[in-house]
């Protein structure tokens, strides 16, 4: 189980490798991009086949956009637009955070496209890289008897490839519609805090809490990888992570592991109990005892007084 307590935000900021630490934002603020873009290119999608156009879309007040992205034919209903727009939230923060340690790295200010949700759908709307095929595909093909030559991975990259710019093509034609629809109704203008929006991951949900951690589990994995590719070619610098930043990254991936962990919620130190003191029963005063008074009887004998004592 996901520890519902975990601090991704501070994780990444206390890395000490400013390299490694603008690698992990670089990384987790493009996964929450995709993320933001992808929902709103779904209610884009959903309101052209209702008949809504992209030009007639910007016509409208932004009230009544937000009736029609809220609508039941969307899909996307208030508790879907108010997850979009507390991912949005960790989008601001977490694209300062890039900022701050690209400054830091580099001693000048920040392109202003860096990390930015244009800079997303430009990429998810321009021409598309290859993509490498699946790491286990080869050895499950083999155990069911299929001999995978290097003609059908090439086959199978270059139809991967045609399919992904066709898919782009489709969201270039209503790239303005969607961007419409992060601006104006997933970047809320409400305050999560009195600060402004500090401490926005910890008001996912655990799911996406969960999600955006494994993806900070693969940037450090990658980082590790660009570590060793950034050796062999002799690339120094604040920008590139080198070897020890592999050192730092390797071991963060088991702390990471274990913050990430339910156990890790559990691991308080429990104050030792003092030992409990036996009872004591109540002290009594015993009394003394009443004096004895004794009692004389004067008796006459012979015409003599005699007293006696009982």
């Amino acid at each position: 189980m996901f520890n519902k307590s975990f601090d991704l935000t501070s994780f990444v900021a206390d890395i000490p490798s400013v390299a490694l630490r603008k690698s992990c934002w670089l990384s987790l603020v493009g996964s929450v991009n995709a993320s933001l873009f992808s929902a709103a290119d779904a209610i884009s999608a959903k309101l052209i086949v209702l008949g809504y156009e992209p030009t007639e879309f910007k016509t409208l007040t932004q009230r009544e956009i937000r009736a029609l992205v809220a609508g039941p034919e969307t899909g996307a209903g208030k508790d879907a637009i108010k997850a979009a727009q507390k991912l949005y939230a960790v989008h601001a923060e977490w694209r300062d955070e890039l900022k701050a340690s690209t400054i830091v790295s580099t001693g000048r200010k920040a392109d202003d496209t860096l990390g930015s949700i244009s800079s997303t759908i430009t990429m998810m709307c321009g021409p598309q890289k290859e993509r490498s095929i699946a790491d286990d595909a080869v050895p499950v093909l083999k155990s069911l008897g299929i001999e995978v030559t290097p003609e059908m991975i090439t086959d199978a990259k270059r139809q991967r490839l045609s399919d992904d710019n066709a898919w782009a093509t489709q969201r270039r034609a209503r790239a303005g519609m969607t961007e419409y629809i992060i601006d104006s109704i997933f970047a809320s203008s409400d305050k999560l805090y009195d600060d402004g929006h500090d401490h926005a991951y910890a008001m996912l949900d655990i799911e996406i809490k969960e999600y955006l951690a494994n993806k900070l589990m693969a940037a450090l994995n990658k980082a590790m990888s660009a570590g060793i590719k950034n050796v062999l070619y002799g690339r120094t610098g604040d920008s590139f992570v080198g070897a020890g930043d592999y050192i730092i990254a390797k071991n963060l991936i088991p702390q990471l592991m274990d913050a990430m962990s339910t156990t890790a919620e559990k691991k308080v130190v429990a104050k030792a109990k003092a030992p409990r003191k036996p009872k004591v029963a109540k002290s009594t005063v015993k009394r003394a005892p009443a004096p004895v008074v004794a009692s004389t009887v004067t008796t006459e004998v012979n015409g003599i007084k005699v007293t006696t004592t009982a």
